[in-house]
């Protein structure tokens, strides 16, 4: 398989992943996790790697705005959504 081929799989590929309510969400917490603060005062090795990781991060999401914008933005809305029903106070009603 020549590069021109496994860009076309691979896109089709990610295409796939974000077709799916737990793609999309496995994708945008995927990306969450790997765009964290890197630095780490204690350790610099730790700090090149974690940036190593956002920047593969930038890739993925740079990709998926490219070439998925629709799922895109489907995605950053299901995960506004999940993160309203977490943050809402529930509470039993009064006796």
């Amino acid at each position: 398989m020549n590069a021109k081929e496994r860009r076309r799989q691979d896109q089709a590929d990610l295409a796939a992943v974000l077709e799916s309510k737990h793609g999309r969400r496995f994708i945008s917490r995927m990306l969450e996790v790997l765009t964290v603060d890197a630095t780490d005062v204690c350790n610099p090795s730790n700090t090149y790697y974690r940036l190593g990781l956002q920047a593969k991060a930038r890739d993925v999401q740079n990709e998926i705005i490219r070439d998925h914008f629709d799922m895109y933005k489907l995605m950053l809305s299901e995960a506004h959504s999940d993160d309203n029903e977490d943050s809402t106070c529930k509470t039993e009603p009064e006796q």
